[in-house]
């Protein structure tokens, strides 16, 4: 569903070393030209078919850019509004609904989400809502009770489907009463990337509200936000539903969700217009459920903390970027920004995470976000 963070993303993302076909034509233009140059070269091994649709965020204003890749040749595009998969950028929706809901007094970061169900969990261990959002909790990346080993396999067929498409309710209860192992020791936190843990949290949070991902997303997210172009079912996309393009260059069905259970880790889609509207708000110091998110919980390292859903990248000048990708089988995306100086990049693109090159999507967010910061 995402790519993962790791420390080699981390060096990867100040600079990565790639071979390329020198055979794609470059038609790009109206952008200085070092990013036109940036762009091309992160973005020519892509499959043809490959969309690309970025919003530069500088001084709190957005502006738009978008490519595309057909017969070997890189041009303009307008796609600002155009739908793609976000992947695991959904994770920092599903946190926002945590922080709303700590606001509004109805749980605490620290409470168990134990309360919310009606049978106890495997050997009674307690999960708390914070340790689900900035991944500490100990969770598996994926529960036992799901295999996605055909969906990581080199097949094409296979990234037609969503491996978590049908892990409902039931397959959840018998995961939490039977097979639930923590990876850690809870009373000694550690990082641990979990898929698993953050779509719990937000079945947890619909369990809590009584209704459905997609009515709280959009009740309390999509319409605060203007966010009138993203959805969690490709199905209801009437316009611009951009379709992905397998890691072998096959176009690819958009994902299908049955149940909640893995919706809030990655089942959102969205614009670049929309993402933007979103990031914007977070340069609003009166916005206190924002405020929330990124407020730093966990430290990894000299490098990296947690906030809820957010990662905190210290860059090599010692600044703070918040910073989240996504992935899934058809699409790649990330998004990137600066609090203090009011800048951000969002990129979304119909490659999938499993292509050979997906991470140049991180490499090229954070230099586009450099090069604002120099201006």
């Amino acid at each position: 569903m995402t790519t993962k963070f790791t420390l080699f993303l981390l060096i990867s993302l100040f600079g990565h070393g790639v071979t390329f076909s020198q055979d794609v034509v470059n038609e790009l233009t109206d952008l200085k030209e070092n990013q036109i140059h940036k762009i091309f070269e992160k973005t020519k091994s892509f499959p043809n078919g490959t969309q690309m649709s970025i919003a530069f965020i500088e001084n709190g204003k957005s502006r738009f850019y978008g490519i595309i890749k057909q017969n070997d040749t890189i041009r303009n595009t307008e796609n600002k509004d155009k739908v793609f998969e976000i992947g695991s950028i959904s994770k920092i929706f599903t946190a926002t609904l945590l922080a709303d809901a700590i606001l509004e007094r109805k749980i605490k970061m620290t409470d168990d989400i134990n309360k919310f169900y009606p049978y106890p969990f495997k050997d009674n261990v307690r999960i708390t809502f914070g340790s689900l959002s900035n991944h500490t909790s100990g969770m598996e990346e994926y529960p036992a009770n799901l295999d996605i080993s055909e969906f990581l396999a080199d097949s094409t067929k296979a990234e037609w489907k969503n491996p978590f498409q049908r892990y409902g309710y039931s397959e959840l209860e018998h995961y939490l009463r039977n097979q639930l192992q923590l990876c850690c020791n809870p009373n000694k936190p550690e990082y641990l990337y979990s898929n698993f843990g953050t779509g719990l949290l937000g079945y947890t949070l619909c369990r809590m509200e009584k209704c459905g991902f997609a009515e709280l997303i959009s009740g309390k997210i999509f319409r605060k936000y203007k966010m009138n172009n993203s959805y969690t079912d490709a199905r209801l996309v009437e316009n611009g539903l951009v379709y992905g393009i397998s890691r072998t260059g096959v176009p690819v069905g958009n994902w299908i969700w049955d149940s909640d259970v893995f919706l809030g880790s990655g089942g959102i889609l969205s614009s670049a217009n929309d993402l933007a509207c979103f990031l914007e708000a977070q340069f609003d110091m009166d916005n206190k459920e924002l405020a929330i998110t990124r407020k730093p919980t966990f430290k990894v390292n000299d490098k990296l903390s947690m906030a809820l859903g957010w990662h905190i990248v210290k860059t090599n000048n010692e600044n703070e970027l918040y910073w989240h990708n996504g992935g899934t089988g058809g699409f790649s995306s990330s998004m990137v920004f600066d609090i203090n100086k009011k800048n951000g990049v969002i990129i979304l693109s119909n490659v999938s995470f499993l292509h050979t090159d997906a991470k140049n999507v991180d490499v090229l967010c954070f230099e586009i976000m450099e090069d604002l910061g120099k201006e």
